[in-house]
Formats: C-alpha cells, sequence, structure tokens
C-alpha cells in the first residue's frame, strides 16, 4: 500500500507525484486490496462509462483462473464505499 512507502522511496518521486500523495493522505480516503468478488462488484457499479466493461470482466476471470496468485486487486474507499 501506498501508506507503507519509507520515506526514502518516495524521495525518488517527481514533484507531481508527491503532491498528489499529500492530497490523497489529506482526503481521508484509502486502498485496499481486495478479493476478486469485491473487485468485479465495485467495477459493474463504476458510474464511468466504459465500453468494454463486460469483456474486461471476462478477461479479468480468465486471467484469474491460470494465475490468481498474480494478479491483484486494488480498490479506492472513501467513507466506506468505492470509489476507484
Amino acid at each position: 500500500s501506498v501508506n507503507l512507502l519509507d520515506t526514502n522511496y518516495r524521495s525518488k518521486w517527481n514533484d507531481r507525484a508527491k503532491r498528489a500523495l499529500k492530497k490523497y493522505e489529506q482526503s481521508g480516503a484509502e486502498i485496499k486490496m481486495v478479493d476478486a468478488e469485491t473487485f468485479i462488484k465495485a467495477f459493474k457499479e463504476t458510474h464511468v462509462k466504459h465500453w468494454y466493461k463486460r469483456d474486461y470482466i471476462n478477461n479479468y476471470k480468465r486471467i484469474r483462473a491460470f494465475a490468481p496468485d498474480k494478479v491483484r486487486q486494488w480498490l479506492v474507499y472513501y467513507n466506506n464505499k468505492a470509489v476507484a
């Protein structure tokens, strides 16, 4: 998680990335690793237009079928709601 990055690693970031991290930390949002079901549910519920949403989910399931330990699912939560 971004929250666990040490300062030595962060020191290599450019100014734009540092500002974005600062805004994220002040926002109260959290990045969490979730299971596949939670990830799919949140992706389906996004209000962003995504022309290939069904194809993306099917491809995601196929990838998880042969390499589940290689696929990581991260969601951003704000006020206990998945937002990204």
